[in-house]
Protein backbone atom coordinates (compact mmCIF):
# COMPACT_ATOMS: atom_id res chain seq x y z
CA UNK A 1 0.00 0.00 0.00
CA UNK A 2 1.34 3.06 -1.29
CA UNK A 3 2.20 6.49 1.16
CA UNK A 4 -0.67 9.17 0.60
CA UNK A 5 1.09 12.71 0.66
CA UNK A 6 -0.69 15.87 1.03
CA UNK A 7 0.20 18.70 -2.28
CA UNK A 8 1.77 21.13 -0.05
CA UNK A 9 3.88 18.77 1.84
CA UNK A 10 5.49 18.09 -1.95
CA UNK A 11 8.25 20.14 -2.94
CA UNK A 12 8.27 22.25 -6.48
CA UNK A 13 10.15 19.61 -8.27
CA UNK A 14 7.95 16.60 -6.59
CA UNK A 15 9.58 15.42 -4.19
CA UNK A 16 8.40 14.34 -0.59
CA UNK A 17 9.59 17.59 1.59
CA UNK A 18 11.61 16.40 4.70
CA UNK A 19 8.52 18.19 7.06
CA UNK A 20 5.88 15.85 5.67
CA UNK A 21 4.23 12.86 7.65
CA UNK A 22 6.48 10.60 6.34
CA UNK A 23 8.38 10.12 9.78
CA UNK A 24 4.94 9.96 11.91
CA UNK A 25 3.07 12.46 13.37
CA UNK A 26 4.00 15.17 16.03
CA UNK A 27 3.86 12.14 19.11
CA UNK A 28 5.66 9.68 17.40
CA UNK A 29 8.50 11.87 16.42
CA UNK A 30 8.73 12.90 20.03
CA UNK A 31 8.86 9.67 21.10
CA UNK A 32 11.25 8.37 18.91
CA UNK A 33 13.74 11.40 19.40
CA UNK A 34 13.39 10.97 22.93
CA UNK A 35 14.53 7.26 22.31
CA UNK A 36 17.02 8.38 20.47
CA UNK A 37 18.81 10.98 23.22
CA UNK A 38 18.41 8.38 25.62
CA UNK A 39 20.62 5.47 24.07
CA UNK A 40 23.95 4.84 25.40
CA UNK A 41 26.37 2.50 22.79
CA UNK A 42 28.52 1.56 25.92
CA UNK A 43 25.36 0.05 27.56
CA UNK A 44 23.46 -1.59 24.98
CA UNK A 45 26.94 -3.47 24.14
CA UNK A 46 27.47 -4.38 27.81
CA UNK A 47 24.06 -6.16 27.98
CA UNK A 48 24.03 -7.17 24.12
CA UNK A 49 27.98 -8.77 24.04
CA UNK A 50 26.17 -12.08 26.01
CA UNK A 51 23.73 -12.65 23.15
CA UNK A 52 24.44 -15.45 21.11
CA UNK A 53 23.72 -13.91 17.69
CA UNK A 54 26.90 -10.90 19.04
CA UNK A 55 28.87 -14.24 20.10
CA UNK A 56 28.79 -16.02 16.63
CA UNK A 57 28.92 -12.97 14.70
CA UNK A 58 32.34 -12.19 16.68
CA UNK A 59 33.70 -15.68 16.17
CA UNK A 60 32.89 -15.62 12.19
CA UNK A 61 34.52 -12.02 12.51
CA UNK A 62 38.12 -14.01 13.54
CA UNK A 63 37.98 -16.51 10.71
CA UNK A 64 37.81 -13.68 7.85
CA UNK A 65 40.41 -13.35 5.10
CA UNK A 66 41.11 -9.80 4.08
CA UNK A 67 42.52 -9.95 0.41
CA UNK A 68 44.98 -6.92 -0.50
CA UNK A 69 43.50 -6.42 -3.77
CA UNK A 70 46.51 -3.95 -5.86
CA UNK A 71 45.62 -0.88 -6.61
CA UNK A 72 45.72 -0.76 -10.68
CA UNK A 73 46.59 2.58 -12.14
CA UNK A 74 45.11 3.38 -15.86
CA UNK A 75 47.77 4.53 -18.51
CA UNK A 76 46.72 5.89 -21.90
CA UNK A 77 50.03 6.03 -24.08
CA UNK A 78 47.64 8.58 -25.97
CA UNK A 79 46.66 10.87 -23.68
CA UNK A 80 46.12 14.28 -24.55
CA UNK A 81 46.12 13.30 -28.47
CA UNK A 82 42.79 14.70 -30.02
CA UNK A 83 42.60 11.68 -32.37
CA UNK A 84 42.50 9.01 -29.89
CA UNK A 85 40.27 7.97 -26.83
CA UNK A 86 41.04 9.75 -23.46
CA UNK A 87 40.96 7.85 -19.99
CA UNK A 88 38.28 10.13 -18.69
CA UNK A 89 36.13 9.74 -21.61
CA UNK A 90 33.28 6.95 -21.51
CA UNK A 91 32.83 4.73 -24.42
CA UNK A 92 30.17 6.68 -25.95
CA UNK A 93 31.43 9.72 -25.33
CA UNK A 94 34.73 8.91 -27.45
CA UNK A 95 32.06 7.61 -30.03
CA UNK A 96 30.26 10.73 -30.16
CA UNK A 97 33.46 13.07 -30.10
CA UNK A 98 35.04 10.76 -33.33
CA UNK A 99 32.29 9.53 -35.18
CA UNK A 100 34.12 6.67 -37.13
CA UNK A 101 32.47 7.73 -40.31
CA UNK A 102 32.91 11.59 -39.79
CA UNK A 103 36.27 12.00 -38.59
CA UNK A 104 38.72 12.55 -41.95
CA UNK A 105 39.84 15.91 -40.43
CA UNK A 106 41.13 14.58 -36.81
CA UNK A 107 43.69 12.21 -39.34
CA UNK A 108 44.28 8.85 -41.11
CA UNK A 109 43.96 6.83 -37.99
CA UNK A 110 41.24 7.06 -35.09
CA UNK A 111 43.16 5.22 -32.25
CA UNK A 112 41.88 3.85 -28.90
CA UNK A 113 44.48 1.96 -26.44
CA UNK A 114 44.22 -0.75 -23.89
CA UNK A 115 44.27 1.34 -20.19
CA UNK A 116 45.35 -1.56 -18.27
CA UNK A 117 49.25 -2.12 -17.75
CA UNK A 118 50.97 -5.68 -19.08
CA UNK A 119 52.50 -7.52 -17.09
CA UNK A 120 54.65 -8.96 -19.40
CA UNK A 121 57.91 -6.81 -19.82
CA UNK A 122 58.53 -7.77 -23.08
CA UNK A 123 61.09 -10.02 -24.64
CA UNK A 124 63.67 -7.37 -25.44
CA UNK A 125 64.55 -3.67 -25.81
CA UNK A 126 62.76 -1.59 -29.10
CA UNK A 127 65.16 -0.75 -31.74
CA UNK A 128 63.51 -0.37 -35.17
CA UNK A 129 66.15 1.04 -36.40
CA UNK A 130 68.69 -2.18 -36.26
CA UNK A 131 65.63 -4.41 -37.00
CA UNK A 132 65.18 -2.34 -40.20
CA UNK A 133 69.13 -2.33 -41.75
CA UNK A 134 69.22 -6.33 -40.92
CA UNK A 135 65.90 -7.32 -42.50
CA UNK A 136 65.91 -4.92 -45.38
CA UNK A 137 70.04 -6.61 -46.45
CA UNK A 138 68.24 -10.01 -46.11
CA UNK A 139 65.46 -8.92 -48.61
CA UNK A 140 68.08 -7.42 -50.91
CA UNK A 141 70.26 -10.79 -50.53
CA UNK A 142 66.94 -12.76 -51.62
CA UNK A 143 66.29 -10.42 -54.54
CA UNK A 144 69.78 -10.74 -56.08
CA UNK A 145 69.40 -14.64 -55.71
CA UNK A 146 66.59 -13.80 -57.38
CA UNK A 147 68.53 -12.05 -60.23
CA UNK A 148 70.79 -14.85 -60.34
CA UNK A 149 68.63 -17.47 -60.80
CA UNK A 150 66.62 -15.72 -63.58
CA UNK A 151 69.60 -13.99 -65.68
CA UNK A 152 71.04 -18.21 -65.54
CA UNK A 153 67.69 -19.52 -66.57
CA UNK A 154 66.04 -17.20 -69.01
CA UNK A 155 63.61 -19.31 -69.90
CA UNK A 156 62.23 -20.38 -66.72
CA UNK A 157 58.75 -20.10 -66.49
CA UNK A 158 57.74 -18.14 -63.46
CA UNK A 159 56.29 -21.05 -61.65
CA UNK A 160 59.26 -22.89 -61.50
CA UNK A 161 61.23 -19.66 -60.63
CA UNK A 162 58.32 -19.90 -57.54
CA UNK A 163 59.31 -23.36 -56.80
CA UNK A 164 63.47 -22.89 -56.83
CA UNK A 165 62.95 -19.67 -54.67
CA UNK A 166 60.89 -21.34 -52.00
CA UNK A 167 63.73 -22.75 -49.60
CA UNK A 168 65.12 -18.98 -49.51
CA UNK A 169 62.17 -17.48 -49.23
CA UNK A 170 60.67 -19.63 -46.25
CA UNK A 171 64.59 -18.72 -44.80
CA UNK A 172 64.33 -14.96 -45.53
CA UNK A 173 60.94 -15.12 -43.55
CA UNK A 174 62.04 -17.18 -40.35
CA UNK A 175 65.22 -14.45 -40.60
CA UNK A 176 62.88 -11.50 -40.62
CA UNK A 177 60.47 -12.53 -38.26
CA UNK A 178 63.59 -13.73 -36.02
CA UNK A 179 64.98 -10.13 -36.16
CA UNK A 180 61.88 -8.27 -35.33
CA UNK A 181 61.68 -10.41 -32.06
CA UNK A 182 65.85 -9.89 -31.45
CA UNK A 183 65.16 -5.86 -31.62
CA UNK A 184 61.59 -6.11 -29.66
CA UNK A 185 59.76 -5.37 -32.91
CA UNK A 186 57.51 -7.57 -32.17
CA UNK A 187 53.94 -5.77 -32.27
CA UNK A 188 50.76 -7.11 -34.57
CA UNK A 189 47.63 -7.13 -35.37
CA UNK A 190 44.29 -8.86 -36.55
CA UNK A 191 42.93 -6.87 -39.62
CA UNK A 192 39.10 -6.52 -39.70
CA UNK A 193 37.28 -4.94 -42.61
CA UNK A 194 33.68 -4.38 -41.59
CA UNK A 195 31.25 -2.96 -44.51
CA UNK A 196 29.82 0.67 -44.49
CA UNK A 197 26.72 -0.23 -43.26
CA UNK A 198 28.35 -2.15 -40.15
CA UNK A 199 31.39 0.32 -39.05
CA UNK A 200 29.35 1.49 -36.10
CA UNK A 201 28.69 -1.56 -34.68
CA UNK A 202 31.93 -3.20 -35.32
CA UNK A 203 34.10 -0.08 -33.83
CA UNK A 204 31.83 -0.13 -31.01
CA UNK A 205 32.28 -3.27 -30.03
CA UNK A 206 35.94 -3.24 -30.59
CA UNK A 207 36.82 -0.22 -28.31
CA UNK A 208 34.95 -1.73 -25.64
CA UNK A 209 36.86 -4.77 -25.99
CA UNK A 210 40.12 -2.66 -25.66
CA UNK A 211 38.57 -0.80 -22.94
CA UNK A 212 37.47 -3.71 -21.11
CA UNK A 213 40.97 -5.31 -21.29
CA UNK A 214 39.33 -8.04 -23.39
CA UNK A 215 41.40 -7.64 -26.56
CA UNK A 216 44.72 -6.62 -27.22
CA UNK A 217 47.04 -3.64 -26.57
CA UNK A 218 45.03 -1.38 -28.14
CA UNK A 219 43.13 -0.94 -31.92
CA UNK A 220 42.77 1.98 -35.01
CA UNK A 221 40.31 2.33 -37.54
CA UNK A 222 40.81 4.06 -40.87
CA UNK A 223 39.31 7.65 -41.09
CA UNK A 224 39.52 7.09 -44.61
CA UNK A 225 39.79 5.32 -48.19
CA UNK A 226 36.87 3.04 -48.38
CA UNK A 227 38.92 0.08 -50.34
CA UNK A 228 36.91 -2.50 -52.16
CA UNK A 229 36.11 -5.38 -50.14
CA UNK A 230 39.21 -7.76 -51.56
CA UNK A 231 39.42 -6.28 -54.84
CA UNK A 232 36.03 -6.40 -55.53
CA UNK A 233 32.19 -6.12 -53.16
CA UNK A 234 31.26 -3.03 -51.72
CA UNK A 235 33.86 -0.45 -50.13
CA UNK A 236 34.99 -1.34 -46.38
CA UNK A 237 37.22 0.60 -43.87
CA UNK A 238 40.26 -1.34 -42.21
CA UNK A 239 40.12 -2.15 -38.17
CA UNK A 240 43.59 -3.19 -36.26
CA UNK A 241 43.15 -4.72 -33.23
CA UNK A 242 46.97 -4.78 -32.12
CA UNK A 243 48.63 -7.30 -29.99
CA UNK A 244 51.81 -7.06 -28.01
CA UNK A 245 54.51 -9.87 -29.56
CA UNK A 246 53.17 -11.78 -32.60
CA UNK A 247 54.94 -14.93 -31.60
CA UNK A 248 53.18 -15.38 -28.14
CA UNK A 249 51.17 -17.85 -30.69
CA UNK A 250 48.66 -17.75 -27.30
CA UNK A 251 47.81 -14.15 -26.56
CA UNK A 252 47.29 -13.67 -30.78
CA UNK A 253 44.87 -17.02 -30.19
CA UNK A 254 43.16 -15.22 -27.00
CA UNK A 255 42.39 -12.22 -28.81
CA UNK A 256 40.93 -14.07 -32.05
CA UNK A 257 38.78 -15.95 -30.05
CA UNK A 258 37.60 -13.22 -28.15
CA UNK A 259 36.57 -11.42 -31.53
CA UNK A 260 35.11 -14.58 -32.32
CA UNK A 261 32.94 -14.54 -29.32
CA UNK A 262 32.00 -10.86 -30.09
CA UNK A 263 30.82 -12.21 -33.36
CA UNK A 264 33.27 -10.04 -34.99
CA UNK A 265 35.28 -13.49 -36.29
CA UNK A 266 33.00 -16.12 -38.02
CA UNK A 267 34.00 -19.34 -36.46
CA UNK A 268 33.53 -22.08 -39.15
CA UNK A 269 33.17 -20.18 -42.27
CA UNK A 270 35.45 -20.39 -45.04
CA UNK A 271 36.57 -16.81 -45.47
CA UNK A 272 38.32 -15.41 -41.91
CA UNK A 273 40.25 -12.48 -40.76
CA UNK A 274 44.20 -12.59 -40.76
CA UNK A 275 47.39 -10.99 -38.54
CA UNK A 276 50.10 -8.69 -39.90
CA UNK A 277 52.88 -8.72 -37.72
CA UNK A 278 54.17 -4.74 -37.96
CA UNK A 279 57.86 -5.82 -38.93
CA UNK A 280 56.39 -6.60 -42.38
CA UNK A 281 54.03 -3.04 -42.15
CA UNK A 282 57.26 -0.88 -41.97
CA UNK A 283 59.52 -2.83 -44.35
CA UNK A 284 56.30 -2.45 -46.75
CA UNK A 285 55.61 -5.69 -46.99
CA UNK A 286 52.06 -5.94 -48.80
CA UNK A 287 50.37 -8.92 -50.53
CA UNK A 288 51.67 -8.01 -53.83
CA UNK A 289 55.37 -7.61 -53.04
CA UNK A 290 58.09 -8.48 -54.90
CA UNK A 291 59.12 -11.61 -52.79
CA UNK A 292 56.34 -13.58 -52.97
CA UNK A 293 55.79 -13.42 -49.11
CA UNK A 294 52.12 -13.93 -48.12
CA UNK A 295 51.23 -10.11 -45.74
CA UNK A 296 50.36 -11.93 -43.01
CA UNK A 297 51.63 -14.38 -40.96
CA UNK A 298 48.32 -16.15 -39.48
CA UNK A 299 44.85 -16.22 -40.79
CA UNK A 300 41.83 -16.70 -38.06
CA UNK A 301 40.33 -19.57 -39.82
CA UNK A 302 43.75 -21.86 -38.89
CA UNK A 303 44.35 -20.71 -35.73
CA UNK A 304 40.55 -21.43 -34.56
CA UNK A 305 40.27 -25.14 -36.55
CA UNK A 306 43.70 -25.26 -34.91
CA UNK A 307 42.09 -24.88 -30.86
CA UNK A 308 39.17 -26.55 -32.14
CA UNK A 309 40.93 -30.16 -32.84
CA UNK A 310 42.90 -29.54 -29.52
CA UNK A 311 39.93 -29.45 -27.38
CA UNK A 312 38.33 -32.10 -29.52
CA UNK A 313 41.22 -34.67 -28.46
CA UNK A 314 41.02 -33.20 -24.75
Amino acid sequence: MGILVEEEQMTADGYISEESSFYGDDEERHHLNARSEAFRPQKYWTSHAKQINSIAYNERAQHVTVVDVPHVELHNIYEGQEAARQLHEPIHAFLKRLPPLDSRHIGPWIWIANPYPSQDKGKGKYNQQAFMIAAEQGLADYMSKKRSLEEGNPEILPGTLTRKLRPARDQMKDEILRLAVENGVTSGKWMLFPKMDDIHRVWRLVCEGVAENRLGTGAKFATGSDRPDRGRGPPVRLICVYTKDFSDRNDVRRVVEELAEMALVPRDASRGIYYKCDAYTHLGIESDNPYHLPASIYSSKDILDAAKAVKWKG
